[in-house]
């Protein structure tokens, strides 16, 4: 092999690490002529041979790190059943425009239904947000927004879910920094602690309601198990909130932090 195919083979390679290790731009469903992000991308559902067969049709090449499908699927629901509406491409400069929907109909001829392509390969269930994000992890489709619906999708039917109305309390740097206060003021002098770093991890548990820690280092401290569950019982009493409440259940992050003697 020459060295030209293994750099396109490096940079393909990169660019698909670049691409997940990066928040993602999702389709748009379409819902009482109202539009939410849809943190999905149902056409990447599709078969191998259909998927290739659009991707040769119309050539996406507008890819970036943000968007690296080429493309936004706009989508609705019709007598209970998902339909592609249409598909904005980006061309080499980045710039939008519609694929014609008659060489889609053409390309997926099979789920062809009354001149619309009905999502008959899907089945699963698909998350829809609108106003502002209020969960953020820079990867994919890792983020909340304030009023976000469940689309439980079977061979295309599709059924709705209510609308659940999210709260983001504190993420989980936010809440990390509003920890570490608290936590400087737990009586460790009290513990003859060596010099050092003492670092621990902190998890909340949903159904338990209350806070575990877990000694990271050192990992054989003789007081570890006294220590461990008297930092969680300090942390259990703590006045503070932390997490975000997604869909109806309350979502807490762990934290790692250190108390240096």
């Amino acid at each position: 092999m020459g060295k030209r195919p293994v750099t396109i083979i490096i940079c393909l390679l990169l660019f698909h690490f670049l691409a997940w290790g990066t928040a993602q731009e999702g389709d748009i469903l379409i819902l009482d002529g109202e539009e939410w992000k849809l943190l999905y991308t149902p056409l990447e559902e599709l078969d191998s041979r259909s998927y290739v067969s659009l991707q040769k049709a119309f050539k996406w090449e507008g890819r970036s790190t943000g968007n690296y499908r080429g493309y936004v699927a706009y989508w609705s629901i019709s007598d209970g059943m998902l339909y592609l509406e249409k598909v904005v491409m980006y061309d080499e400069q980045y710039l939008p425009k519609d694929c014609d929907y008659s060489v889609i109909l053409k390309t997926l001829s099979r789920y062809d239904n009354n001149g619309r392509i009905c999502a008959e390969w899907l089945s699963g269930e698909m998350i829809a947000g609108r106003g502002n994000i209020i969960r953020y992890h820079h990867m994919g489709f890792d983020r909340d927004y304030e009023e976000e619906i469940v689309v439980s999708v079977t061979q295309g039917a599709a059924s709705l879910s209510q609308i659940y109305h999210n709260q983001g309390v504190f993420s989980s740097n936010e809440g990390r920094m509003r920890l570490v206060p608290y936590l400087k003021k737990f009586p460790s002098d009290s513990y003859g602690l060596d010099k050092g770093h003492y670092r621990f991890e902190a998890k909340y548990s949903t159904a338990l309601h209350k806070w575990t820690v877990t000694l990271l280092k050192p990992s054989d401290l003789a007081e570890k198990d006294t220590l461990e569950k008297d930092l969680a019982k300090y942390l259990n009493d703590s006045p503070e909130e932390f997490g975000d409440y997604i869909r109806g259940e309350w979502i807490h992050p762990s934290f790692v932090f250190s108390i240096v003697k």
